[in-house]
């Protein structure tokens, strides 16, 4: 789900969301620090995380752009 716009898929959503994110309860999952990687060990996933973002932003501006000038 998160990069079915790289494979030309299309998603739809729920609207209103039938779980919201914030429903007032506390968190059921624990957090504990010892199992967290250091820094340097998490940068493959930053980069992994920073790359799909930038693809998204412009996958989603080459398409508002095409719209808009097909729109014209």
């Amino acid at each position: 789900m998160e990069r079915a716009w790289l494979f030309g898929l299309r998603l739809r959503v729920v609207d209103p969301s039938p779980c919201p994110p914030d429903t007032g309860h506390a968190s059921t999952i624990a957090d504990n620090r010892r199992y967290h990687l250091i820094w340097y060990k998490r940068l493959p996933c930053m980069v992994f995380r920073l790359v799909t973002e930038l693809s998204r932003l412009g996958f989603g501006l080459a398409h508002y752009l095409r719209y808009k000038l097909i729109k014209v």
